[in-house]
């Protein structure tokens, strides 16, 4: 069983009704402002909707106090919600997380054959190669789950993705059109977190989200101190080109609409056949070490 740093075990087990306000945790403006639009967009009708925060911004924080928002609205229903995740680092991350800022839930990873959940959790942090197994997403009735959050995700659009989220939403097709699903399901809450959400492959997101609900960019982030500063030369990297007309069509065709907060990045080398020049991957090494441990106050520290 996964412990904490504390060596408190993960609760495994719904020991009595739930609390779901963090008391240890302030969350930042941005943050607050990130949540109170998913809620909005909530309450107009969208179910299947993204939000792009940099690396650094606290993403983690905010799908956990997100998901404690969803579930108090209904505090008569017993609390079941999911977290996909691509690693099992990132599940441990999650969970851990969880644990921290609501003691009182019970958390729960679903991951291979160490990390085995009951299904019952109020959170559990789950790989999706491990919901790829039939028998293991079973467990998780599509019709008693209060929200799943897809960390990473941009990576939703792949068949992978889309056969086991086709299991939660009925507008989330299955990348076989002859696959029947045992159950079907009602529109729940699939929220996607992302730094960005852009494909190299050409698969549009718009197969799983409605549209991007709030982003926040990497510069202003910086601008507004919450990540630390970078030479010029990476600022205008980092920045890159304003998205044209015909790029804003494009993405519409995709089935991705913009959200009124999103300010267009990497449009110009998002395609494989753009050479990236070398400031701009030095941005991207950079812009990867912001992870929330790094110490570090300027790139020249960092790269």
């Amino acid at each position: 069983m996964l412990r904490l740093a504390c060596s408190r075990p993960l609760v495994s087990v719904r020991l009595a009704r739930r609390t779901h306000t963090a008391t240890s945790v302030v969350l930042r403006p941005y943050q607050e402002e990130c949540i109170n639009e998913c809620l909005d967009w909530l309450d107009q009708g969208a179910t299947r909707i993204g939000v792009s925060l940099p690396t650094g911004s606290g993403k983690t924080t905010v799908f956990i106090s997100l998901l404690s928002r969803i579930a108090a609205r209904e505090p008569e229903r017993p609390m079941k919600t999911i977290v996909i995740v691509n690693s099992v680092e990132l599940a441990r991350q999650s969970a851990v997380q969880a644990a921290k800022m609501f003691p009182n839930w019970s958390v729960e990873i679903e991951q291979g054959a160490k990390h085995k959940a009951t299904g019952f959790a109020d959170f559990t942090a789950a790989t999706y190669q491990t919901l790829l197994n039939s028998e293991r997403l079973a467990k998780f009735d599509p019709h008693k789950v209060t929200a799943v959050i897809i960390d990473e995700a941009h990576h939703a659009a792949a068949p992978s993705y889309r056969k086991l989220l086709s299991h939660f939403h009925p507008e989330i097709r299955h990348p076989d059109p002859k696959y029947a699903l045992p159950v079907e399901p009602k529109p729940i809450p699939v929220i996607g977190f992302s730094a960005t959400f852009s494909r190299h492959d050409g698969l549009a997101l718009g197969s799983v989200f409605e549209r991007i609900v709030y982003h926040r960019d990497v510069l202003q982030m910086i601008d507004e101190d919450w990540l630390c500063d970078v030479p010029p030369n990476l600022r205008q990297s980092i920045s890159g080109p304003q998205q044209s007309h015909a790029q804003s069509q494009r993405r519409l065709r995709n089935g991705l609409p913009s959200a009124r907060h999103e300010h267009p990045r990497y449009e110009r080398y998002g395609r494989p056949d753009v050479a990236r020049p070398r400031c701009f991957r030095r941005a991207e090494v950079y812009l990867d070490l912001l992870c929330g441990y790094c110490a570090c106050r300027s790139a020249d520290e960092c790269v």
